[in-house]
């Protein structure tokens, strides 16, 4: 296995597979939407069995349990696994790992790629949400809480390395997994690979990048690109001529937007959103979430999709 930088903070280094994929604002959360952590999800989406490799290189410090919340449309654990690890770049800081059911135990070295357990669902998922290790960089007299954790910069090269795929579009493309709780899309074109990451892409102020986040139905995402200097709060992400934000944050090498009041259709069914991450290997696919689970019941494995997007417009 090959284990790639992806995120630092306060000199701590966190590492993915490469054949992972992964999102700083793809969630709900507080850490996420104040851009201060990273969940890497693995390739198997559905195994039953999915493992969690270490992100970092340090020493465990602290497991934790807590109890999960329950969830309404699938069984889940009923406690939530934590372990917080001493990182070798910076011992006055700690790494929160969470979603890991592990054996593993207090005063343990680990290093990046080491086995550390089992990964988990929780109550604290959504229906769609599949499997993966949430990572934060906290202080020490704080390493257990939803907030505070320090800013997590996306580690992308910045060798100009742009390629698309015929260039930002909602053109549509095939079903290659329809599941309960979500579908997996080939898409025809729209993807686009800045840097090191790959995704679906977007224009800001004729700035090519990558779209991470759950659009529109967590009301903001981010946008990776390999620099934000000319990106100013207020400019529009555009995707063709579909306005799907309007810049909020501005940072390194990504920016994060507050989405466009809108509704999504596939194939003139409405959804709730599409769920977009970054991988490091080339992909050519998108996560499409149902308003509730089984709604693509009646879909069928390589039927063509396209998608459609409308403003919505608020009443007097």
């Amino acid at each position: 296995m090959s284990f790639v930088p992806i995120a630092k903070a306060m000199n701590v280094m966190v590492y993915a597979k490469n054949t992972d994929f992964f999102s700083f604002f793809n969630s709900p959360y507080y850490s996420h939407v104040n851009a201060s952590a990273v969940d890497i999800y693995p390739k198997k989406r559905n195994a039953d069995e999915v493992l969690a490799f270490s992100p970092v290189e340090g020493v465990i410090s602290k497991i934790h349990e807590v109890k999960s919340p329950v969830p309404k449309h699938f069984k889940a654990s009923e406690t939530e696994h934590l372990i917080v690890v001493s990182p070798r770049e910076n011992p006055n800081v700690a790494v929160k790992l969470l979603h890991i059911n592990s054996n593993l135990e207090r005063g343990m070295r680990i290093n990046v790629g080491d086995y550390l357990g089992k990964l988990v669902r929780s109550g604290f998922f959504n229906f769609w949400t599949n499997k993966h290790l949430h990572i934060e960089v906290r202080s020490l007299k704080n390493p257990l809480r939803a907030k505070g954790a320090y800013h997590l910069a996306p580690v992308n090269s910045c060798d100009n390395d742009l390629r698309w795929q015929k260039g930002p579009s909602f053109e549509g493309g095939r079903f290659e997994e329809i599941k309960e709780n979500y579908a997996i899309i080939g898409l025809k074109e729209g993807v686009v690979k800045i840097g090191k990451f790959w995704g679906f892409g977007c224009i800001t102020r004729g700035v090519e990048g990558v779209v991470d986040g759950g659009i529109p139905h967590y009301g903001y995402g981010g946008v990776h690109l390999i620099n934000s200097s000319k990106i100013r709060v207020g400019d529009k992400i555009r995707v063709e001529d579909n306005t799907i934000g309007t810049v909020t944050s501005v940072f390194k090498s990504a920016i994060k937007f507050k989405c466009s009041p809108a509704f999504i259709y596939l194939n003139n069914h409405l959804i709730k959103g599409l769920s977009m991450y970054c991988q490091l290997e080339e992909t050519s696919t998108i996560k499409v979430i149902p308003q509730f689970p089984n709604a693509f019941k009646n879909f069928k494995m390589g039927s063509d999709v396209y998608f459609k997007l409308v403003t919505q417009i608020s009443g007097r």
